[in-house]
């Protein structure tokens, strides 16, 4: 017969819910639609008042969305 001590038991039992939460991420990742289509904008920081906002139009210049002052 196979004994099991407690901490031979714990470490089964972490194993196995860690090994079901790594694979229900996996498969939620793989087949999630959503995050993979979408509005393509870029990331911009405004050198004045240091807001990050993201732009979505894409011109040469942008307005930042709190100060209100030109980005190019």
């Amino acid at each position: 017969m196979i004994t099991i001590d407690i901490f031979l038991a714990l470490a089964i039992f972490l194993s196995v819910a860690l090994g079901i939460v790594f694979f229900a991420w996996i498969f939620y990742n793989y087949f999630n639609e959503k995050t993979k289509t979408g509005v393509m904008g870029s990331v911009h920081q405004c050198p004045y008042c240091t807001h990050v906002f993201v732009n979505y139009k894409e011109q040469g210049a942008c307005v930042c969305p709190q100060c209100r002052s030109y980005i190019t």
